[in-house]
């Protein structure tokens, strides 16, 4: 049988001024019958125990620095306590490390403090629990993940990657209170709870750097369309072809009238149902481009507005300035300045629209196909280069019953 105390004259001294001390040593232990005062400390060997409680064979708690472990531990052990208890090690301090192993759960004297459970964490069972009359809503997880709980239930899980799965609705409350999306918060997308308009309203912002919100498809997320940051908050819808970013659709106010865009093909308007009817309105762009001197006296477009289509009109504009010309005439072939006046400019940035036309008879239902002639005034024009555009309306038939 172990010593369970060793005390030496130096290091202990009892206060026997108030306390009655008795001995009882059937199996080497030296029992205190009363409370003993230890003035200076005491000291235990390695592996000899001190015992608590009921009697030194069985004693309620033992404690001891015990070098059978590895590591070497500080350990405190119950052993039946007052016959109704379980065996086993209650808490142990590790040599080196220090740490600190608790065989029970930890919890606060409070009512309502926390709680730390010594059992298998899982998606529903929280082992950090900030209210241990609560015990079903805390921390918990498994396999890495860390899971938020209520009543037993998941309802935020971060996984390993640190996505973050939500469970319920995400409810953000409290005046001009936003969620927001970016490096900081105050750039990227913010959605607000917006308490100045009137009534009360949900509104996005999108900072400067960045006044683009781009819809794709969750497999297109890595692809770079590119978008340059426009003067206005836009809304662009890409297409399921990562392939060609130019095929999306562009929605913006430019502070003066509201714009839908495309980037590749035209704007068509489906109003049956899914049946395929649409009603597309086109444009159809040629450039025109004068040879270097001598240049050329005229350039005709090839197939610029289609038979049969209603005709909204036809616009130009100068991409690269002429030279040697004075001007230019702007017509069908027929007559020579139906789209322009007499004397056009060929200045870059130039343009003409329906504010240009001589006449209309080439505008409206009805019409054969036609191409434009741009005519050179004051002698040929040299190296000019000019985009010319037919506006027109396309209905398409149904491509299903």
């Amino acid at each position: 049988m172990r010593k369970a105390l060793l005390f030496t004259s130096v290091a202990l001294c009892l206060s026997w001024a108030s306390y009655a001390l008795a001995f009882d040593d059937p199996y080497g232990v030296r029992l205190f019958s009363t409370i003993v005062t230890f003035n200076q400390g005491f000291f235990l060997p390695d592996d000899d125990l001190a015992r608590f409680g009921n009697t030194a064979a069985a004693p309620d708690y033992w404690c001891e620095w015990d070098t059978t472990a590895t590591p070497d531990e500080w350990a405190c052990t119950s052993t039946d306590v007052d016959g109704i208890g379980t065996d086993g090690v209650v808490w142990s301090v590790d040599t080196g490390t220090d740490d600190i192993a608790f065989v029970g759960s930890i919890q606060g004297t409070n009512a309502n403090g926390p709680y730390i459970e010594n059992a298998a964490s899982s998606a529903t069972n929280p082992t950090l629990v900030p209210d241990r009359a609560s015990a079903t809503a805390g921390i918990g997880g498994t396999g890495g993940d860390v899971s938020i709980i209520t009543s037993g239930a998941e309802r935020i899980n971060v996984d390993t990657a640190g996505a973050i799965t939500l469970a319920t609705v995400v409810q953000i409350t409290g005046t001009n209170s936003f969620l927001g999306v970016g490096t900081t918060s105050a750039d990227g997308l913010e959605i607000w709870w917006n308490t100045t308009q009137t009534p009360d309203a949900i509104t996005a912002t999108l900072d400067g750097a960045s006044r683009s919100l781009i819809v794709c498809e969750e497999g297109d997320q890595t692809t770079d369309f590119a978008h340059a940051n426009p003067t206005n908050p836009t809304i662009f819808v890409q297409s399921a072809d990562q392939t060609t970013v130019a095929d999306y659709l562009s929605l913006a106010h430019n502070q003066t009238d509201a714009i839908i865009g495309s980037g590749a093909g035209d704007l068509g308007i489906a109003d049956d149902g899914g049946k395929g009817v649409v009603t597309y309105i086109r444009t159809n762009t040629e450039v025109l481009t004068f040879a270097a001197d001598p240049g050329d006296a005229t350039k005709v477009t090839s197939a610029l507005c289609p038979v049969g289509r209603p005709i909204m009109g036809i616009t130009t504009r100068v991409r690269t300035t002429a030279t040697n010309c004075t001007s230019v005439q702007i017509g069908d072939g027929t007559d020579a300045d139906m789209f322009s006046s007499a004397t056009s400019a060929v200045a870059a940035g130039t343009t003409t629209d329906a504010d240009d036309y001589t006449a209309y008879t080439r505008i409206g239902i009805g019409q054969a196909a036609f191409n434009v002639t741009i005519t050179a005034n004051g002698g040929n024009c040299f190296a000019g280069v000019f985009a010319v555009t037919c506006h027109y309306i396309d209905p398409a038939a149904a491509t299903a019953n």
